[in-house]
């Protein structure tokens, strides 16, 4: 399996069914509303485009609040298959990962266009904020939304290769063990050694703080 960039051709329904499909009933200012909306749409925009830089300036102009608000919330349908695996790869894709390419978050997106600095960017984001304001439980929710068929975003980066993102997921809680509609976990969905050292190294300290624990 070699990982590609997935095919992506962006189009207005890409933007258009995202006021349709997001909920913000809670909210009753109507100017808060279309706010949040906006800033919405310019990340999704920014993410589809690939623009690390237009997503930065966001991240450093916008309301932090704002923003982790909308990349906890944000999930794009996906129905019209604008983000979807290479052709190349299709067939692994499918038995590791099933057919859905559906409801995918921020992260998840980026992932599916091949971009993993543009994932890293949105995933050091929202740990930093989780942690400032200290809320992991929101942080494990994020790490644990699942997009297809029951797949993590740890299942999407195992995946494509992104080591660097994978490590940093591990290292932000999320699950490991997760087994997706498939019967994979994560580390079944790599196939490169950097990648699936990473499990292995986990695994290995676990290991290692048992055993210093029944010493004791």
């Amino acid at each position: 399996m070699t990982s590609t960039s997935p095919t992506y051709q962006q189009n207005d329904s890409a933007f258009n069914s995202i006021r349709s499909y997001e909920d913000f009933s809670e909210l009753e200012d109507e100017e808060e509303i279309d706010k949040l909306l906006d800033l919405q749409t310019r990340i999704f925009e920014a993410i589809c485009n690939e623009s690390r830089t237009t997503l930065r300036k966001l991240f450093d102009t916008s309301s932090a609040s704002l923003i982790l608000q909308i990349l906890l919330t944000f999930i794009y349908p996906n129905t019209d298959l604008h983000f979807c695996h290479d052709t190349d790869f299709i067939y692994d894709a499918e038995e590791l990962l099933g057919n859905s390419v559906k409801n995918l978050n921020a992260i998840q997106a980026a992932c599916m266009l091949g971009d993993e600095e543009l994932a890293l960017d949105i995933l050091n984001f929202v740990t930093t904020q989780c942690e400032l304001m200290d809320a992991r439980k929101v942080l494990f929710e994020f790490l644990s939304k699942v997009w297809g068929e029951n797949c993590t975003t740890l299942h999407l980066a195992s995946f494509m290769g992104m080591s660097e993102l994978v490590k940093k997921l591990l290292e932000s809680g999320a699950n490991p063990n997760k087994v997706n509609d498939r019967k994979y976990k994560p580390v079944d969905c790599a196939d490169d050694d950097k990648t699936r050292a990473l499990f292995l190294n986990l695994s290995e300290g676990k290991s290692f703080l048992i055993f210093q624990f029944s010493s004791n």
